[in-house]
């Protein structure tokens, strides 16, 4: 099946392409035309859905090579969700691989300037603009931020079949040697995925000989992409172009790096990771900028980026750094390290992971700090929702969650709040936690340590615990790493532990800080967890969790009272108790049978060393009974 005539818009598309400056001369070459949900389905080779329609706008892609159609993608009229949850704006074909969408006529202008884009409207817009003012720039679109990657063809198995190959399009070839101008839409700006896709495509046009220069769109109200601009004022968009930033220069280095006094060091800012001077300059090696001269022979001549910018007064500088999640990159002047969320909040099932709470707690109950009983799952919930709900709060209370039995769930419940902190969650083994260098605490929020054992010796496990009083309850956190000054950070760390043992932690009688709940349910039936997990991963869970938390109601709880207590917390609080302090417990509790002050029996002092009974003698002393 053919497409329909040219110019079959209706009256609300050619508005829709009025708006940003689209002629219907351009629309007409560029052989955009409306089908219905039959065509449409025939033309991208999918099925039809009588529940998702997909009429819409077709975009045809011309390959720039042979001036034919190569594939097609469409812009529907009613916008669905996919399995995932994920908003479905656009729809490609579902046999061809991925392309760059070229202006019919690219290759007739190779020696226009290029500026890759998003969408394919942006393009004819950007056309259209051209044709009125007789620019040099040529616009090709991506279909997307990371549009430049996909699927490429199909690449042959060991065992005969094929597979999807992915990778870099290589029709990015094409712009090799060109001046090239990046302009995303203006959210760039504000979504670190986004910006990513900006320097990957740098990097990717820098090792094709490209002068790569970035734009940056105006944050103006109703303006997304550089079609909306072009359409509210076009002397902007002009605007855009010429303040573009060479993407190999001194100053474009401070889209990527900035300089910090205290401690002195650089950060990275596509990963936050911290470099001493020699590292970046190892980094950047193979960086270099053009000095606008030419040598004997009349090459321009290009010198290393990395000292230029580091003797440069206008370089991008910050005293210090801090850790404020949910807020900018810069706050009070300082560099705030957070990165985004693992994922976005999405309303969904959130079955599984009730599901998986009835099973870990079930209907315990336990004493809050106002004596009064409160389910542990609730509060278990609330807990976990609070610093999602307050971004940075510190939690006075950490979560153990211990069962002799293996395979329970433990480890998926924390691992499901991992998923929406993504970065900002740090899993961690037991031994990190006695460690001289603490750098896993950088940049986190959320911190899980699995399989606590419990089998570390009695002296082991109390210095644990106190390392891990301050820890919880602490606002600032001093981090040591090799190499860089220590320093101090915002700490808005939450911390859930799971243990086999009922003596994973030596706590006090009087400790405040620990939520103890024992898991006593079996294993679930084969397959639960791989059912759970795709939830998670593959059907968008993480996403309808994060939102489900957003949502709770946790009006009851409390951060900073004491976590509820239970036979669990005793249980634990005993077993980690000497045999000297089990005789002392028992002292107080009933000294006149441990004493033998009445009736003919007595409990004596356990059989124990010297040290032991000095221990203990120390321990009565204090309670006053010796």
């Amino acid at each position: 099946m053919s497409p329909k005539p040219n110019l079959n818009l209706e009256p609300k598309d050619l508005e829709l392409f009025r708006k940003i400056g689209v002629s219907e001369g351009v629309l007409e070459m560029a052989k955009i035309c409306r089908v219905t949900d039959a065509e449409a389905c025939e033309l991208l080779s999918r099925n039809s859905d009588s529940l998702r329609p997909i009429d819409g706008i077709l975009f045809p892609y011309i390959d720039p090579n042979t001036g034919y159609v190569n594939s097609r993608r469409l812009r529907l009229d009613k916008p669905f969700q996919d399995e995932k949850g994920k908003p479905v704006k656009y729809l490609a074909s579902a046999m061809d691989p991925r392309h760059l969408y070229f202006p019919w006529m690219f290759k007739h202008r190779p020696d226009w300037k290029v500026i890759l884009v998003e969408a394919e409207k942006t393009v004819l817009s950007i056309v259209s603009e051209m044709g009125k003012n007789d620019g040099e720039f040529m616009p090709v679109g991506m279909g997307g931020c990371w549009g430049f990657r996909g699927k490429t063809g199909k690449e042959l198995q060991p065992d005969g079949s094929c597979e999807p190959e992915k990778g870099v399009l290589h029709e990015l070839d094409l712009l090799k040697g060109r001046e090239v101008y990046i302009m995303l839409d203006a959210n760039v700006a504000t979504r670190r995925e986004v910006w990513f896709a900006e320097q990957d495509l740098a990097a990717e046009l820098r090792v094709r000989d490209c002068d790569v220069r970035i734009c940056r769109l105006p944050q103006i109200e109703g303006v997304n992409g550089p079609d909306d601009l072009i359409g509210r004022d076009s002397n902007l968009f002009y605007q855009v172009l010429k303040t573009a930033k060479k993407a190999d220069s001194v100053d474009a280095f401070n889209e990527e790096f900035v300089f910090v006094r205290k401690p002195q060091s650089i950060i990275d800012l596509r990963n936050m990771n911290t470099l001493t001077v020699d590292q970046f300059k190892q980094l950047t090696a193979n960086r270099f900028y053009s000095t606008g001269q030419r040598n004997k022979d009349g090459n321009i001549v290009k010198k290393p980026i990395a000292p230029a910018w580091l003797q440069w007064n206008g370089r991008k500088e910050v005293p210090e750094m801090t850790y404020k999640p949910g807020q900018g990159r810069i706050v009070d002047g300082k560099l705030n390290r957070w990165q985004q969320w693992g994922c976005e909040p999405l309303p969904g099932d959130v079955g599984p992971w009730k599901d998986l709470l009835d099973r870990i707690f079930g209907d315990s109950v336990a004493i809050d700090h106002r004596a009064k009983k409160i389910s542990k799952r609730q509060w278990f919930e609330q807990w976990a929702a609070y610093p999602l709900q307050h971004p940075g709060r510190k939690l006075k209370q950490c979560v153990d969650l211990w069962g002799v039995q293996t395979g329970t769930g433990k480890g998926t419940v924390a691992n499901s709040l991992c998923r929406i902190y993504g970065e900002n969650a740090s899993p961690i083994s037991a031994s990190q936690l006695t460690k001289n260098f603490n750098v896993w605490m950088l940049d986190k929020q959320f911190v899980f340590a699995d399989e606590i054992t419990g089998n570390e010796k009695e002296g082991d496990k109390r210095r644990v615990a106190d390392l891990l009083k301050p820890m919880i309850t602490r606002e600032k956190v001093s981090i040591e790493q090799k190499y860089i000054d220590e320093y101090r950070i915002d700490d808005t760390m939450n911390y859930i532990f799971n243990s086999n043992r009922s003596n994973a932690f030596f706590l006090e009688d009087t400790d405040r800080r620990f939520f103890v709940h024992e898991v006593r349910c079996g294993k679930p039936e084969f397959g639960y967890f791989k059912k759970y997990y795709d939830w998670l991963d593959r059907e968008n869970g993480a996403s309808f969790l994060f939102h489900h938390l957003l949502h709770l109601d946790t009006s009851a709880y409390d951060p900073d009272a004491d976590a509820p207590v239970d036979e669990d917390r005793e249980n634990m609080i005993d077993a980690g108790r000497s045999q000297a302090e089990r005789w002392v417990r028992d002292l107080k509790e009933e000294p006149e049978q441990i004493l033998g002050v009445k009736g003919p029996t007595s409990i004596p002092l356990p059989k124990s060393s010297r040290r032991s009974t000095l221990k203990a003698g120390r321990i009565l002393r204090k309670l006053a009974w010796a």
